[in-house]
């Protein structure tokens, strides 16, 4: 569940290679810093880089080694440091020091504790919260009610899920010991605990209906083929890294649909399918490479507002832009294949072509996941998710709990799949 940001990734990597006092190229960003938004403190002293994760009663350490690195990352917007991740734009404001919760040990087995600490990170930045109003309070009673000391982590777990079961958002997640519980209805992150995107998840990786002898399974997640109707094909399971090196995603991805597109060229098809039907998403960026095939020019796909803790008050926090490759747009039919399953990342992706002359959205509407999640630790161990952004098209509408549309409607069920049907990809 833990989105860790490209800076994280930086420092996590370099923290075991070289002298972290000279790193030279982290002395210009040297400080304290607080983050607009998202409850984080920024120290880089000495080259070395420490992130903290805060609340008005809390302080936790998420991140602690060399500093070499920041410069690919950071950068200065006047006299507040500006960290691009990768399109989520945070800043920060100097300021003298941390909290001083930041100096107090962290964890604790007491449930109370554990519960407080949720309840601090939702009052601060849960990105609806404004819609709970006057009804907070009286929910937060109830819940407290039911914590104290003696309580058991099975209850704990279900007074927090109630909590957040009580909430609005697709991105309202609860992990406790790396295993994440979901309300009872089942309906939070598609993908997980949905049968039906399961089973064709299971029948993509096989290759199932697709010509033999011309199944490509990539990594991690992509397979590609042709379908017996002669189209070339592709499923796309994931958007995450594409490889254990990070930097080298974007070159797998990219040579993935390459070839995938020169097939179609090989085969004189008169257009492909992309499917995005299991996807639960990944990374923005890996969604808008695959984007910058069919673009003919360059365009922002989404922009995004993040809550300043505990206020109701947004600010910019970067947008989503796909640009177009030098060879220009692939001038085939495109059908996406869409669906339940097709969250997060998937749905950008989706989002970003549904408009282009010869693109066709085909399937059930997708789950309605765009924001992104903030992962925040409790002191038990366990972690809570939550959205804290605003996600809306060019055209100001936000699709966070509502999913897009497909044009063409076609229903997969769990019968369909299990008698060896595919109505999606049949219509495609």
């Amino acid at each position: 569940m833990r989105r860790v940001s490209l800076l994280l990734a930086v420092a996590l990597t370099a923290g075991a290679c070289g002298n972290a006092a000279v790193v030279r190229e982290a002395e210009p960003f040297e400080g304290r810093w607080k983050s607009e938004g998202f409850g984080t403190y920024l120290v880089i002293e000495e080259g070395e880089i420490r992130i903290y994760e805060t609340t008005d009663i809390s302080c936790v350490r998420v991140v602690s080694g060399s500093a070499r690195g920041v410069s690919d990352v950071l950068s200065f917007e006047g006299k507040r440091l500006v960290l691009d991740d990768t399109g989520r734009i945070v800043k920060y404001d100097k300021v003298d020091a941390v909290p001083e919760a930041c100096g107090r040990a962290w964890g604790s087995d007491d449930p109370q504790r554990a519960f407080d600490v949720l309840m601090a990170n939702i009052e601060d930045h849960y990105v609806f919260f404004s819609e709970v109003g006057d009804t907070w309070p009286a929910m937060r009673q109830a819940a407290d009610d039911r914590v104290d000391s003696t309580t058991t982590d099975a209850e704990l777990a279900a007074v927090i899920t109630d909590v957040l079961s009580s909430l609005r958002g697709r991105q309202l997640r609860l992990a406790v010991d790396d295993v994440e519980l979901l309300p009872p209805d089942g309906t939070w992150p598609a993908g997980v605990g949905n049968q039906a995107a399961d089973l064709l998840a299971a029948d993509q990786a096989a290759g199932v209906r697709l010509q033999e002898g011309w199944v490509i399974e990539g990594q991690d997640g992509i397979v590609s083929g042709v379908t017996t109707a002669g189209i070339p094909y592709m499923a796309i399971r994931q958007l995450a890294a594409f490889d254990d090196e990070q930097g080298e995603s974007p070159r797998i991805l990219a040579g993935i649909i390459d070839a995938w597109l020169g097939m179609a060229q090989d085969l004189d098809a008169p257009g492909v399918i992309l499917d995005l039907r299991a996807n639960p998403g990944g990374q923005d960026i890996n969604a808008l490479l695959i984007a910058s095939r069919f673009v003919p020019d360059e365009r922002v796909v989404l922009t995004r507002e993040v809550r300043v803790e505990g206020t109701d008050r947004f600010v910019p926090a970067g947008s989503a832009t796909v640009r177009p490759t030098i060879q220009g747009p692939y001038d085939g039919e495109v059908v996406v294949l869409i669906g339940p399953g097709t969250a997060g990342s998937a749905e950008v992706l989706a989002l970003a072509v549904r408009d282009l002359p010869g693109v066709t959205l085909m399937g059930e509407r997708t789950s309605g996941s765009l924001a992104p999640i903030l992962v925040r630790a409790l002191p038990n161990g366990w972690a809570v998710g939550l959205p804290n952004e605003r996600v809306s098209d060019i055209d100001g509408i936000e699709w966070e709990g509502i999913g897009l549309e497909p044009e063409v409607g076609v229903t997969l069920t769990i019968a369909d799949l299990e008698s060896g049907a595919d109505p999606g990809l049949a219509t495609a």
